[in-house]
């Protein structure tokens, strides 16, 4: 289930519409994972390397592109913007291009 609108929304809720528990969020990527690992490795994708971590970089990363490091901060609750830029937003020039065409593919131009 998906966040529905709303200044209070999550991007995960549970049914109750309360936020996922880290451990139920690491179970539901896992799954993920398992259950799509052939076409992920067909997309170039290490399965192995598929964390929690790269999805909240990834996302940050995003983010960050679209809305500012303001915005990426707030979304991973970090109370400096340092810490997300230094940990989390990677860099135009630290992307593999294999990764962005993934990206582009995936998520769209």
């Amino acid at each position: 289930m998906l966040a529905g609108p709303g200044e209070d929304a999550f991007l995960f809720p549970t049914k109750t519409g309360r936020p996922m528990s880290v451990s139920n969020y690491e179970r539901l990527l896992r799954t993920f994972v398992e259950d799509n690992a052939a076409e992920l490795r067909a997309l170039g994708v290490d399965v192995d390397e598929f964390t929690t971590h790269l999805y909240r970089r990834t996302t940050a990363t995003l983010v960050e592109r679209a809305a500012g490091i303001t915005l990426a901060s707030r979304l991973l609750g970090h109370a400096n913007e340092q810490i997300t830029r230094a940990s989390y937003v990677v860099s135009a020039v630290e992307v593999d291009p294999i990764t962005t065409d993934i990206l582009d593919e995936v998520l769209g131009s």
